[in-house]
């Protein structure tokens, strides 16, 4: 029997305040005839899913991600169904750095990573249109539990990319190697904004599995891709 896969999926805007907020903001942006795609209808279910969860969770006004007393309620109401698929872990301590553990909503676990870096990718994802916070995405994950698993990623039209794309991202990392996955996403940004004189996406190589997706280029998973 296969371990069950865990699908992580976000419109990557902003933070979460409410859950309407978050209906309107998180929920996939769907493109037209997509109800063949598998992609989307595991998105759609996960989404369900996390909105009425919210729904339960959200009953004061002080309603926030990534609120420590939030993260315990939640785990107390859900840790053991979502157990069931991965471990979850209160807090996660690296060599030189530390996070707190934030909600899980939209598919991820909201938490801090170092400022400094995350400022950096999200400023370059912003400008190409690719998802600006990848590198949190994979810190959420951590805290999560998950250590090694498959990520899809669907990103809307942006930029000069018409179409919506898909990115399937393979995962393996321990502790002890997180740095150099962080070092991989940061070098994966420079060489899309030095690549970016001739095509504003671009696919760049990175070394931790992963498949970017490019209008302009043939796709690894053209299959999966929402026209």
């Amino acid at each position: 029997m296969t371990e069950p896969t865990t699908y992580f999926w976000s419109h990557f805007d902003t933070w979460v305040e409410c859950p309407e907020r978050y209906r309107t903001q998180y929920i996939l942006k769907e493109p037209y005839d997509i109800d063949d795609n598998w992609a989307v209808k595991e998105g759609r279910e996960i989404h369900s899913m996390l909105a009425n969860r919210l729904e339960k969770l959200a009953t004061n006004k002080g309603f926030k991600a990534g609120n420590s007393l939030l993260l315990k309620k939640y785990h107390a109401l859900y840790g053991k169904e979502d157990s069931e698929m991965t471990p979850w872990r209160t807090e996660v301590t690296l060599p030189g750095r530390e996070i707190a553990p934030g909600i899980l909503i939209a598919g991820r676990v909201d938490a801090m990573a170092p400022n400094g870096l995350i400022r950096d990718t999200k400023r370059k994802g912003r400008r190409y249109g690719l998802a600006k916070d990848m590198l949190q995405l994979m810190w959420y994950c951590l805290c999560a539990g998950t250590n090694r698993g498959q990520l899809d990623l669907v990103y809307p039209p942006a930029w000069e990319r018409t179409e919506w794309g898909m990115e399937r991202l393979n995962y393996t990392f321990s502790k002890g190697d997180f740095s150099s996955l962080i070092t991989d996403i940061a070098t994966f940004h420079e060489e899309v904004k030095r690549n970016s004189s001739t095509n504003p996406v671009v696919a760049a190589p990175r070394n931790h599995n992963s498949c970017h997706y490019c209008p302009y280029t043939n796709g690894c998973w053209p299959n999966l891709i929402v026209k």
